[in-house]
């Protein structure tokens, strides 16, 4: 039920003026009637809960002051009295606002709007006279009041006789407004000791910033009179900095006499002031004038006859075939030039690597890793790469084996995450896999057969499914042969329902290879009609045994007929001017069919092709167990695994 208030008086007696001391609290109440109707005007009558607020501000964003809940007010013919304070009493602060508002809510309806600014009845204006120290007059006063002449009388505030309160003082910062000393107070990080402030724990100070990150950080200009470093400080030492600003104690330059320096033999640079480089020759040619170096060259021994050790021969023996590395004339391996990392430790690291096991001819790694042939990267378990770009994965994390050939970008893999086999020759776009995600074996081409199958003696394609078609085609077929089959169908839409039904029907079976040909003609004036069948027909069918039924269309009435001495056509007898509908059934008889003509009725035998004696092509539909069937052996090698 939606509500509205029409206020028909408000009296609001909060603050009153007294010339005698005052010793009564005021009534914080709000005297407050109203007349309470539906929507439509009408006064309503009743028991109705009424909720009251007070805020400072008629807009919703209007900062609530006060409320309270009144749950059975009696209205009569509309009409209701409430006294607001009863229950929560309306605090001073809300009045400390210029202006007040008032929002009802009754029972579950949202607050009526608009809000009703709550005002003065006319003599309470008066009470702004309070505002006015002076009328209070020679009041005597306590200690939290004091007259306009005492507050304007310099010193007599705060003295012995006149203190003030200081919970009393108006605009006190945050900092001292909870009467805490809190610099030389409770902190226990800074102690004051006269005039003497330190602190012993373990923290930074900040002059001109909030955020130290030295014991003492200043923000700006520092400026003293003196300034004493203790630390590794000494007589003649001076003050330096490093690239970060941190000071030292530092020896002073020295005071030498050095005035020039100068290159001498086999050296260059130098100079007579500042900084001075000194450059040495190194050439190796061995020459007395030259600085000697650890590796520069030098020339034979001129004594032939020197004596030597391990490391160092003659140069006639250096070009001597055959005095190198043997018993009596041992070549030092550290001193050989040129020898391969793998083998300058003088470690065997084949016979050695823990990773390979030599047994015989035989080598074997039985941990984790790769081998590579021509790639010195690789990518499998056997990466084998030829020069030509082709190469062959065994053991690849993706696929058991892969092979890629680099000219023709055809490629081929066993056992992968999504095929048993796959192969592509991307040359032609064709492709072929066996065990897929979702098909079994699966063959594309663009030019040639996407499958194909021969054998000599078995199925040249098999497929067999328990629950779906065992074959699949979309589109054409073509049998180069003869169909064998246990029963045919058509099956297509319901051409009266073809959203929710089948049609199947049944194929006609016959012992025969049978024509079957049919029309409708119209006998002429004289009750004679021609029927020509196709000119192909005598090439295909037995003609001299084509039949011919006839059916007359209305009243019965007697027809016939006759074939044409050619065997092209036939006529039809009956009632002038009547219509008869006709069937022309016919053998076939071309050369395909003679070809591919199998008898009716056959012996079962290892001679017919098809089921021994004992087997059955449907074993089921006679009651015999399916191993009984001439396929099932063939069946159970080569359906799949379950």
């Amino acid at each position: 039920m939606r509500t509205s208030i029409i206020i028909c008086l408000s009296v609001c007696t909060l603050l009153f003026f007294m010339t005698s001391p005052l010793e009564a609290q005021i009534p914080r109440l709000i005297n407050y009637q109203g007349i309470l109707t539906d929507t439509g005007g009408s006064p309503i009558t009743g028991s109705h809960a009424l909720i009251f607020s007070l805020y400072s501000d008629s807009a919703a964003s209007a900062t609530l002051l006060w409320t309270d809940s009144y749950p059975a007010v009696s209205v009569d013919e509309g009409l209701f009295h409430v006294i607001l304070g009863n229950g929560a009493a309306i605090p001073d602060s809300a009045f400390v606002e210029l202006a007040l508002w008032l929002g009802i809510q009754v029972d579950a309806d949202p607050e009526i709007a608009p809000r009703s600014q709550i005002t003065s009845t006319p003599w309470s204006i008066r009470a702004a006279m309070a505002d006015s120290a002076g009328m209070v007059g020679a009041h005597s006063h306590d200690d939290l009041y004091f007259t306009e002449s005492e507050l304007s009388t310099p010193g007599a505030l705060n003295d012995g006789g006149n203190p003030v309160d200081w919970t009393k003082l108006k605009g006190v910062p945050g900092g001292f407004a909870d009467g805490t000393d809190d610099v030389g107070g409770p902190d226990g990080d800074w102690t004051i000791n006269g005039s003497d402030m330190s602190s012993a724990v373990a923290g930074n100070v900040g002059i001109g910033t909030p955020t130290p990150s030295v014991k003492l950080e200043v923000a700006g200009m520092l400026q003293t009179d003196t300034l004493k470093i203790p630390t590794g400080a000494a007589a003649g030492l001076i003050l330096t900095t490093d690239a970060n600003g941190v000071a030292s104690w530092q020896p002073a330059p020295g005071t030498g006499d050095i005035t020039a320096v100068f290159a001498g033999t086999g050296l260059t640079g130098g100079g007579t002031g500042g900084d001075v480089t000194m450059n040495a020759d190194l050439a190796g040619s061995g020459a007395a004038t030259t600085v000697a170096r650890s590796d520069h060259e030098h020339d034979a021994y001129s004594d032939t006859a020197h004596a030597h050790d391990n490391r160092y021969f003659t140069e006639s023996e250096l070009n001597t075939s055959g005095v190198l590395n043997d018993a009596g004339n041992p070549v030092d391996w550290t001193r050989l030039k040129g020898v391969p990392a793998d083998f300058a430790d003088g470690t065997d690291d084949i016979s050695t690597d823990t990773d390979w096991t030599i047994n015989v001819n035989e080598m074997y790694s039985g941990v984790s890793g790769n081998v590579g042939v021509g790639t010195n990267s690789p990518a499998a378990k056997l990466h084998v790469l030829n020069s030509n770009g082709n190469y062959v994965h065994l053991g690849h994390d993706t696929y058991g084996v892969f092979g890629y050939h680099q000219t023709g970008a055809n490629f081929g893999y066993i056992g992968s995450s999504q095929y048993g086999v796959y192969g592509k020759d991307s040359n032609t776009g064709s492709y072929g896999f066996l065990g897929g995600g979702n098909t079994g074996v699966a063959g594309h081409s663009s030019t040639a057969a996407g499958i194909s199958g021969t054998s000599t003696s078995g199925y040249g394609i098999y497929g067999f499914s328990d629950f779906s078609w065992a074959g699949f085609f979309q589109g054409d077929i073509r049998v180069v042969g003869s169909v064998t089959e246990g029963a045919a169908f058509s099956l297509i839409d319901h051409p009266l329902d073809p959203e929710n039904m089948l049609l199947r029907n049944k194929v006609v079976v016959s012992p025969e290879n049978l024509l079957i040909y049919r029309g409708k003609v119209t006998l002429d004036e004289s009750g004679e009609a021609i029927v020509t069948m196709p000119g192909y027909f005598k090439a295909l069918a037995r003609e001299e045994e084509a039949t011919v039924t006839l059916t007359s269309v209305g009243r019965p009435f007697l027809t016939g007929y006759e074939w044409r001495s050619d065997g092209a056509a036939f006529i039809v007898y009956g009632d002038p001017g009547r219509d008869v509908s006709w069937t022309a059934l016919a053998g076939r008889d071309d050369p395909v069919s003679r070809q591919l003509a199998m008898p009716v009725e056959e012996e079962k035998g290892p001679d017919n092709g098809v089921c021994d004696r004992g087997e059955f092509l449907y074993p089921a539909a006679y009651g015999y167990p399916a191993n009984r069937g001439a396929d099932y052996q063939t069946q159970q090698e080569l359906a799949p695994e379950k």
